[in-house]
Parts: C-alpha cells; structure tokens; sequence
C-alpha cells in the first residue's frame, strides 16, 4: 500500500521518461500484478496484527467495462 500526496504527485511520477521501462520491471517479480488507485478524502489509519495474513481486494462492477 502507498499514498501519493496528491493526485498531481502521482500523474507527475507515472509521466517521468523512464517509468515505462521501470513498469515492465514487474513481470519480472510477479507472476500477477493488479493496482487500484483511488482518492481517499478522509483520514483512514489501518491497523494490522503482525500474527496474522492480509489480503486485499478492491472490487467494482462497471457494465460498461467489466
């Protein structure tokens, strides 16, 4: 997980000249690799329980493209 301090900061990083060659990186590392960016207007803390296993997943249904 990762917070850009704005919206500006993070289309300002995925526009540098070397992002595409540091993006296809990934396949390299991953066998699978899905991102979801949203904006989050309010303060949100996570809490997490080092004896524990996480797991996130973001869902959105969108008829248009699904």
């Amino acid at each position: 997980m990762f917070t850009w301090p704005s919206n500006e900061a993070e289309n300002e990083f995925v526009s540098h000249p070397q992002w595409p060659e540091i993006k296809a990186l990934r396949k390299l590392g991953w066998d699978e690799l899905k991102i979801a960016t949203s904006v989050v207007t309010e303060t949100t803390t996570l809490r997490f329980k080092a004896e524990k296993f996480y797991t996130i997943a973001i869902t959105w249904f969108n008829p248009r493209s699904p």
